[in-house]
């Protein structure tokens, strides 16, 4: 090589050569030098980059070691491992190696435990796999054949170590994904702080299961975890203008099994955000409790409205569509204040997203908020 380096640095040149096979960012050929003449040649391949270029390293075809290799050093070196390879692969079958007869249990270093460790934990959260997949017999067997099969074919004949003594618990596992996955928010942090320099508006679609040790999936825990989440990726939810979406509302009213309800919001060839607080408001209108309606009745009204207020959780979204939506702009069912704190969440949007200037103040929204609650005669 052309700056004499350490052993160590070789070493680490090696591992660097064959990551980068692995990776395809270099390739081996048979191709031999041009001087070359020896028949060991055939035993091994040369290793160069995309562009031609060869590196100072060849690998051997029978044991797949990475061998230092510069022409003006010589081919002697070469020469001899080859011949080392081909006497151990040409054995007789009733020659056994010493190591059979000796069972020496080793040493597994905390380093290369950690990285099985490592490597177990992001099969489990990549793959969807459960922590305790990996105590399975199916895949310690798969991960004694891999041992088995690298130690047939290495160069480092010791006792073969077990699959038990290298994977981890379970419990390891769990913790070493809770670490993995703060690596990787940390990333996304990076990203996230760079793509919101130009970002106006954010728009957030949220589902997740409950089970049965948590609270109720109502609209304020949901919110409050929401806003929790955003603040780990370092996002102020009050600073942003941020929409939350949820197939709550429609997904309840489906199980309502009211055909009218349902199809209408449940339409996919019109927009149908605007249609879900009128026909909320009239479900709950059907549940109001009547004096001459028999106990049943009203205790079934009952369970139904109470499941209403639970499940359904609107937003500030749906009072904005529906003020938008020409049949459904008078906002009948909403009190003045209501209205003015739509039409003011109307105005912060449009302002948001450029649709008005910001010192135009309410001069648009106004005049639309006016035609929309004047029902007057004009004066004949």
């Amino acid at each position: 090589m052309s700056n004499k380096l350490s052993k160590s640095q070789i070493e680490d040149k090696k591992k660097e050569i064959v990551s980068k096979i692995k990776e395809g960012r270099l390739c081996t050929t048979k191709e031999r030098p041009t001087s070359a003449k020896g028949e060991f040649w055939s035993n091994l391949l040369r290793i160069k980059d995309m562009n031609g270029i060869y590196e100072p390293f060849v690998q051997c075809v029978i044991c797949q070691q990475i061998l230092s290799y510069e022409v003006k050093n010589g081919t002697n070196s070469l020469n001899l491992h080859v011949q080392s390879c081909t006497k151990k692969t040409s054995l007789p079958k009733s020659t056994m190696p010493i190591d059979n007869y000796v069972k020496k249990d080793i040493s597994i270093p905390p380093d290369d435990k950690r990285m099985i460790t490592v490597a177990c934990s992001k099969y489990c959260a990549f793959d969807m796999r459960s922590f305790n997949s990996v105590n399975g017999e199916g895949f310690k067997q798969l991960c004694q054949a891999l041992i088995d099969l690298s130690y047939k074919y290495g160069l480092a004949k010791l006792s073969k170590p077990s699959v038990e003594v290298l994977l981890p618990d379970r419990t390891n596992i769990s913790r070493t994904i809770k670490q993995i996955a703060n690596e990787y928010r940390l990333k996304m942090n990076d990203i996230l702080r760079e793509d919101l320099k130009e970002v106006k508006l954010i728009g957030i679609s949220t589902d997740y299961w409950k089970n049965s040790y948590t609270r109720t999936k109502s609209g304020e825990n949901t919110i409050r975890i929401i806003k929790s989440v955003l603040r780990s990726y370092d996002l102020d939810p009050d600073d942003k203008h941020i929409i939350y979406l949820t197939d709550n509302a429609s997904n309840f009213v489906s199980g309502l099994k009211n055909e009218v309800a349902s199809e209408q919001l449940s339409s996919d060839q019109e927009p149908t955000l605007h249609l879900v607080l009128p026909w909320i408001n009239k479900l709950k209108s059907c549940c109001e409790i009547k004096n001459n309606e028999l106990p049943t009745i009203k205790y079934f009204k009952k369970m139904i409205l109470e499941q209403i207020k639970e499940k359904v959780w609107l937003t500030r979204l749906h009072d904005i569509a529906t003020f938008l939506h020409p049949v459904t702009k008078n906002l009948l069912s909403y009190s003045q204040k209501e209205r003015n704190d739509v039409y003011k969440a109307t105005r912060d949007m449009m302002k948001t997203i450029n649709i008005i200037e910001p010192d135009e103040k309410q001069k648009q929204i106004s005049a639309t908020a006016i035609t929309s609650t004047s029902r007057k005669t004009p004066k004949k």
